[in-house]
């Protein structure tokens, strides 16, 4: 496969994405299709880093930056941005999950106690949720010790900054002053 050429564009970037599924949040070779490979060329920058992470079978909002101290600002656990994921699962969620979320839930597997949360339920199968840090596969490893597996995780929102409608899958585009604030 060949590398993306790497331009030094502006600094100061900070841009969308609306990330598809099978494609990772990586700089290593051996993880391909990547990303970072997919920024349109004149986007490209070699320090240009995702803030936070989406799984290779997670879509949806994705931002990405050049500028260090933004990428701490919104990365970083301290700022509890709100992130906002659509889940689709199979199993049954417990009648008490949503009160288990609200309190913090402690995930099963390492016993480690999660921030509190919002789950709501949409509909059978479906529920909303969400987190206010991002620890590794978080949305996964919490509806598992619900009970639950997930099938399909899709994230919609960070912080006030909705992923725009008219934001193709692929697709990428500097954020507007508008959605920088919205975000923050």
């Amino acid at each position: 496969m060949d590398r993306a050429v790497v331009v030094d564009g502006p600094d100061d970037l900070l841009l969308v994405c609306h990330k598809p599924v099978g494609v990772a949040c990586s700089h290593d070779l051996v993880d391909a299709p990547l990303l970072y490979d997919q920024v349109p060329e004149a986007l490209r920058h070699p320090d240009l880093q995702t803030v936070g992470r989406l799984d290779r079978n997670t879509s949806g909002l994705l931002l990405l930056a050049v500028d260090g101290q933004v990428l701490n600002r919104l990365a970083n656990p301290k700022s509890k941005l709100p992130k906002r994921y659509q889940v689709t699962y199979a199993g049954e969620l417990p009648a008490e999950a949503e009160a288990q979320v609200a309190a913090g839930l402690v995930l099963a597997d390492t016993g480690e106690r999660c921030l509190p949360a919002e789950l709501s339920r949409t509909k059978s199968g479906r529920c909303t949720l969400v987190l206010h840090e991002g620890k590794y596969h978080q949305v996964k490893r919490m509806l598992l010790t619900l009970g639950a597996r997930v099938e399909v995780l899709h994230r919609d929102r960070i912080g006030g900054l909705n992923l725009p409608a008219n934001l193709p899958v692929g697709s990428f585009r500097p954020l507007t002053d508008e959605e920088w604030t919205a975000l923050t």
